[in-house]
């Protein structure tokens, strides 16, 4: 049985799923460096989180998600 993955699409990226992406991130170590730094930036509040990152971040999760990350 496959498991289905939730569709997202770049506006459905929000605080919370980037946190989720950071920490995951920290254990698989699937991102360049300075994209897992842009991310975890946003979360803490240093970087202001402007639609151009969110498409960004999008992209990250896609990349993410063809590593296995489960959201």
């Amino acid at each position: 049985i496959k498991s289905v993955q939730k569709a997202y699409k770049p506006n459905d990226i929000t605080l919370e799923l980037i946190a989720q992406m950071v920490e995951w991130d920290k254990t698989h170590h699937v991102l360049d460096g300075w994209r897992q730094k842009a991310m975890q930036d946003v979360v803490c509040g240093k970087r202001k989180f402007s639609s151009s990152m969110q498409y960004a971040f999008y992209l990250n999760l896609r990349t993410l998600r063809k590593k296995g990350f489960p959201n």
